[in-house]
């Protein structure tokens, strides 16, 4: 060549031959138009960096760095429930979260299993009158009281017809509140229409036998006591008309003074003796600002101001940092230990009964079919 240059003729066909054969040895193409030629197309440099197909050896991409998928958490809110008849529900039991029941008027028992569907079905009663409280009862069992003397007891699982417990009590008795210990022994609080005395305790054993212990104190001469929740094995407090507290132990009955409310108190739930929460309605004819909450520390009642109006007919909590009430217009107040707020039930109805497993499974229920499960 006249540049001097020591090539031969015919070494650049022979280095693209040897490029080519590189090449398919090692599965690399080359961009079309290579010749070698440094700063030319083909030189090797970025721009003709050999080009790699998906699947002629390329590594997948590394999902590193992207960004995961959150899936939504199922939301926590009241959702309704299905039942097979229409009735107003006057409490509710879960004794686990695939074994609850409900009780209503007229010999009214429901039974939810935990099915996805929020279905309940029928239980076979036994009574045709109104079903007003549920407690266990022993092992396997629920105890219902209700109006005209009425006590049941059926098995958990809602399998087979509930028995009567106990009779000679007079139909003149309704009971609207009921406590079982663990040793079978029981306290069911109510009223009698055919006697002055009007309130009424009846202690109720395994054994089939019952008494009824100071109804002439006469602190509760002329009340009803409509509540009742268990402190210890013997030891309860029961609630009712005329603002009444009453202790209830084996020295008898122990009126609770108070200057703390008026009107009615409707229901009692104890997480401890010296924890007890109280609801009512602070006159005997409602108004539009009649919710009363009352804490009771074994020694003194004190009134818990809150944000909610209406009166309130039931309570419960998993704990002093996670209490439901519920009341009229649909109302459920929830206390998370600092603040009260209203929860949106989705009902308008009047909420009679609130009960649950833990914070996050918790059943209502109330007037004109209500029945409300939070979950």
């Amino acid at each position: 060549m006249r540049d001097g240059s020591s090539s031969k003729p015919g070494s650049r066909p022979r280095l693209a031959l040897l490029v080519a054969a590189l090449a398919a040895l090692t599965g690399c193409h080359l961009v079309a138009g290579y010749t070698g030629s440094a700063g030319q197309p083909g030189d090797g440099g970025p721009r003709d960096a050999p080009v790699l197909p998906p699947g002629d050896g390329q590594k997948p991409a590394s999902d590193a760095g992207k960004p995961k998928l959150d899936l939504p958490k199922p939301t926590l809110t009241w959702r309704k429930m299905v039942s097979p008849k229409k009735s107003n529900f006057y409490d509710v039991l879960p004794l686990s979260k695939t074994d609850v029941f409900v009780a209503g008027e007229s010999g009214t028992l429901l039974h939810y299993n935990g099915n996805s569907k929020q279905q309940l079905t029928q239980v076979m009663s036994g009574t045709k009158w109104s079903l007003r409280a549920l407690t266990p009862y022993g092992t396997g069992k629920v105890l219902a009281v209700g109006l005209y003397g009425t006590i049941i007891t059926c098995a958990a699982g809602g399998k087979g017809t509930c028995q009567t417990a106990y009779t000679g009590i007079s139909n003149k008795v309704s009971f609207w509140g009921a406590w079982c210990s663990a040793a079978d022994r029981c306290l069911v609080t109510g009223y009698d229409s055919s006697t002055a005395t009007t309130a009424r305790i009846f202690g109720l054993y395994s054994s089939g036998k019952y008494t009824s212990p100071c109804e002439k104190n006469s602190y509760i001469l002329g009340r009803r006591l409509l509540g009742v929740a268990g402190l210890s094995a013997g030891d309860a407090v029961t609630v009712g008309d005329g603002a009444r507290i009453v202790r209830l132990n084996s020295s008898g009955c122990q009126p609770v003074n108070h200057t703390a409310a008026q009107g009615v108190l409707n229901d009692v739930f104890a997480f401890s003796p010296t924890d007890v929460w109280i609801v009512g309605v602070k006159a005997t004819t409602p108004s539009s600002s009649d919710a009363t909450v009352l804490r009771y520390d074994g020694k003194k009642v004190t009134r818990l101001q809150t944000s909610l109006t209406e009166d309130l007919k039931g309570v419960w909590g998993s704990s002093p940092t996670n209490v439901f009430v519920v009341g009229r217009g649909g109302t459920i107040g929830h206390y998370d230990g600092s603040q009260w707020r209203k929860m949106a039930s989705g009902s308008g109805e009047y909420l009679f009964a609130v009960h649950g497993t833990g914070p996050n499974n918790v059943f209502v229920v109330g007037a004109n079919n209500a029945l409300l499960h939070y979950h």
